[in-house]
């Protein structure tokens, strides 16, 4: 599994498109002898997920509301850090665990192993791979490496903006970025009129305009989303 972690590493530094990133997460667990994979970023609103658990498994999750107690995405919170588990559907405890244990056996779901890491403000990012039983061969796997891979996930899916989660298009006119640029790099209105020749209350005007653009509440929030849609 660890050397399987190296080739994650890799695939996912060429990854450019959705798909790219589900074929190297598809590839891992093959490699693992697994079947399934779901990564989930719980950041509100730029929150993106993939996996390849059945359909039906997908749909009874979200119509039975499932997060709300979820014991893997529960124990992920406490632990941050990789963990394996298995289906504790004869363990017993809260009545709505014991339904969730019950569903995921009925799609097959054994056991699997899941690596969280931390991501902006107080949110989670957590990928499980999982199959009906944890592999006899598999060797203790590196922490380190796996929280490095789950990183790489993060940052190349936020990197590729998947489509359902992508913002509108914007349409920044050329002096509005240009204003941008400049306060991305921490000038001040002022500087940034001597830099771009023009007064102030000019490129007030423009970043202004941006902003609205954007939807930002105010300037930092406005150089965030141009630089996160890529427009600066």
């Amino acid at each position: 599994m660890n050397e399987a972690l190296d080739q994650l590493i890799d695939g996912i530094n060429v990854a450019w498109t959705e798909q790219d990133i589900t074929d190297a997460l598809c590839g891992f667990t093959e490699r693992c002898g697994l079947a399934w994979f779901a990564y989930v970023d719980t950041t509100f609103p730029f929150g993106a997920a993939y996996t390849n658990y059945p359909e039906a498994w997908q749909q009874e999750y979200m119509t039975g509301q499932y997060l709300r107690f979820d014991p893997v995405m529960a124990q992920a919170r406490r632990l941050m850090r990789p963990f394996t588990w298995e289906n504790g559907e004869a363990l017993g405890g809260d009545l709505n665990v014991r339904q969730f244990w019950r569903s995921a056996r009925k799609h097959g779901i054994g056991a699997g192993l899941t690596i969280p890491i931390r991501s902006p403000f107080g949110n989670i990012a957590v990928l499980t791979f999982a199959g009906s039983v944890w592999p006899d061969a598999a060797t203790p796997i590196d922490e380190f490496k796996a929280i490095a891979a789950v990183a790489y996930v993060h940052a190349r899916v936020a990197m590729c903006q998947p489509g359902l989660l992508r913002a509108p298009d914007v349409a920044l006119s050329a002096r509005e970025t240009e204003c941008l640029a400049w306060a991305s790099l921490g000038k001040s209105m002022a500087m940034t009129a001597d830099l771009i020749g023009m007064q102030p209350c000019t490129v007030k005007f423009y970043l202004d305009r941006a902003r609205t653009k954007l939807g930002a509440y105010n300037l930092v929030n406005a150089v965030y989303q141009a630089a996160r849609q890529q427009l600066i």
